[in-house]
């Protein structure tokens, strides 16, 4: 068998869908060519996704693609930043903008509660005036799927009482106190982390009255919304080999 045979009908395949290609692009118009060029430009680029779709008048000579509508993330609790604008717009609205402070991280949306509006010295029971913030940040969260942590923190001075022991308890009870006062606007408490840091991540450094209120907050952090099919590891004990002896 002579196998230049093989390589002439490869090169005639070739050709004939490289003519097909040439056909189709010339029966489509231009609007569509500016659509598909967009998207593919968008594609690579690592933009957002478009689907191109086979059209279904392609069979009557009017065009073989078309471009579907772009596919969006109905899960709003995946973009952080569109979450940190619809709080931030909350308390605008109620006229309580500068209560807190709204910050953007790679992998998480801060809302920080500066002691002197929430709580007193050496206390973890809310004020009257936090009490709107709240409420507003909780409208704003009621309906999203994001877990969220409350960081509770405190100054470097020691505490020593009967209910705080140290600035562990008093952070954690400060970030129980907001987590507590969330579920009870609807918030789903399985969502909801508490966590303590005591005085051991100050934002700034404790050596003067303003820099220790700065320091007493608690913030109130959105994670992304992650899912993983991951099925657990045991790591330790290690699990033992089924025995091949029957029993």
């Amino acid at each position: 068998m002579m196998r230049w045979l093989l390589t002439y009908a490869d090169m005639i395949t070739l050709l004939l869908a490289f003519f097909i290609v040439l056909y189709s692009m010339s029966q489509l118009d231009q609007a569509k060519y500016q659509q598909l060029a967009a998207a593919l430009r968008s594609l690579l680029s690592g933009g957002g996704s478009s689907a191109i779709v086979v059209s279904e008048a392609a069979s009557e000579g009017q065009g073989i693609l078309h471009m579907a509508p772009p596919r969006t993330d109905t899960r709003e609790g995946s973009d952080l930043r569109a979450i940190g604008e619809r709080v931030a717009a909350a308390l605008r609205q109620r006229g309580l903008g500068d209560r807190v402070q709204v910050v953007l991280t790679g992998h998480e949306l801060q809302i920080s509660l500066g002691e002197s509006v929430f709580f007193d010295t050496g206390s973890a029971r809310l004020k009257p005036a936090a009490l709107p913030v709240l409420d507003s940040i909780a409208a704003a969260l009621h309906d999203l799927p994001n877990p969220v942590e409350v960081h509770g923190f405190a100054d470097s001075r020691p505490i020593n009482t009967g209910l705080f022991p140290s600035n562990w308890e008093l952070s954690a009870y400060r970030a129980t106190t907001v987590i507590r006062y969330l579920q009870s606007r609807g918030i789903d408490p399985r969502r909801l982390t508490a966590v303590a840091y005591g005085e051991y991540h100050p934002l700034v450094p404790n050596t003067d009255p303003a820099g220790m209120a700065l320091n007493r907050r608690v913030d109130i952090v959105v994670l992304r919304q992650t899912e993983t099919n991951t099925p657990p590891e045991q790591i330790w004990p290690p699990q033992k080999a089924p025995s091949a002896g029957g029993g």
